[in-house]
């Protein structure tokens, strides 16, 4: 069995796991670590797995993506002519969902989808 024609196919973020999150106050600011490992999910056909499509895709070789980085904010002291009384920053996976043809030998034998974590996505809540 072979992958071909992988297609990134629309990203989404999973709201309800907040990876780091943490609390401001106007014109303070902070560096975040996040850090969060998920296991690749793969549907659609029955002999591809997580591993061998992360292999494929050259993110790593085994089914589960860690990521790791930092991201530095500054709560502003204004939003939209408001005052902000603190901000509120969470972070959390952001998935890159993707489309492939499976084949055996020449011949196509079904189409598969996956998910990968792929990064993070940041999320401000400021206080008034």
């Amino acid at each position: 069995y072979s992958i071909k024609n992988i297609t990134a196919n629309g990203l989404y973020t999973i709201y309800s796991i907040p990876v780091k999150s943490g609390r401001l106050s106007p014109g303070g600011s902070n560096t975040f670590s996040v850090s969060y490992t998920k296991t690749t999910t793969v549907s659609g056909v029955l002999s591809v797995g997580p591993s061998d499509f992360n292999a494929q895709i050259g993110v790593s070789s085994s089914s589960d993506i860690s990521i790791s980085d930092s991201y530095s904010y500054k709560c502003p002291t204004s939003v939209s002519g408001r005052t902000v009384k603190s901000c509120t920053v969470t972070y959390y996976p952001l998935i890159q969902k993707y489309k492939f043809d499976e084949y055996f030998g020449s011949s196509k034998t079904g189409v598969g989808y996956a998910e990968v974590l792929t990064g993070f996505s940041q999320y401000v809540t400021f206080g008034y």
